[in-house]
């Protein structure tokens, strides 16, 4: 599965929470708004808030997503249009709660070696990102299971899809 990244690459640090992702102040019953992403990320970026576009990626240190198991973190950043998160490493609920929701994370070990002009080719199932520039830097290949995840969207689509195979209306257990 390949992603091509023609925007902005946005660096980040270590340690990177989902309060920063996704401020619990701002959480409501009525469900996610990508701006409240932005709104956390510009605290550490106030640039951010105006050059976001969507298509852009994260590129951050160690721990990116630790924290609370909020999945609104997950959810606010795909929203906003963030085509993939390289981090050196992320916390094991985000991980899982990124490729859940469709997001594509991708651990790369030498996050200082991705370039920060041109495309990029992320390709998820060799675990390499390539920049225009010729650097491939390789990080740990996604299991075939979490890519085919990807393929179909996420959990959520991916449960549906299988529900309307098996014979129900509009795969949310209504019976046709």
């Amino acid at each position: 599965m390949n992603i091509t990244v023609s925007g902005r690459r946005w660096r980040l640090g270590d340690n990177i929470d989902t309060d920063v992702l996704f401020p619990g102040s701002f959480m409501t019953l009525t469900g996610v708004k990508a701006e409240v992403a932005l709104r956390g990320l510009a605290m550490l970026l106030p640039e951010i808030v105006d050059g976001l576009r969507p298509g852009d990626a994260i590129v951050a240190g160690s721990n990116f997503g630790c924290g609370s198991s909020r999945e609104y973190a997950a959810r606010a950043l795909k929203d906003l249009g963030i085509s993939v998160i390289l981090a050196r490493s992320f916390a094991r609920i985000f991980f899982r709660n990124a490729l859940n929701i469709g997001l594509p994370v991708l651990e790369i070990d030498r996050v200082d070696l991705i370039p920060d002009e041109g495309p990029l080719l992320v390709d998820l199932a060799a675990g390499t990102v390539s920049g225009a520039d010729g650097s491939v830097t390789t990080g740990t290949v996604l299991d075939p299971f979490l890519l085919d995840l990807l393929r179909d969207g996420g959990l959520m689509p991916r449960l549906r899809a299988r529900m309307a195979s098996l014979g129900t209306a509009d795969g949310r257990g209504e019976h046709a």
